[in-house]
C-alpha cells in the first residue's frame, strides 16, 4: 500500500504551507 507514502506528502506540504503562513503573519504583525 502507499497510503503511508501519500499521508507523508500531503504532511509535509501541509507542514511547509502551515509553516509559511505563520512566517509571514508573523513578519506582517510583529507581537512585542
Amino acid at each position: 500500500m502507499h497510503h503511508n507514502k501519500i499521508k507523508t506528502a500531503v504532511a509535509r506540504e501541509l507542514c511547509a504551507f502551515v509553516w509559511e503562513l505563520g512566517t509571514r503573519f508573523e513578519s506582517q504583525q510583529p507581537q512585542p
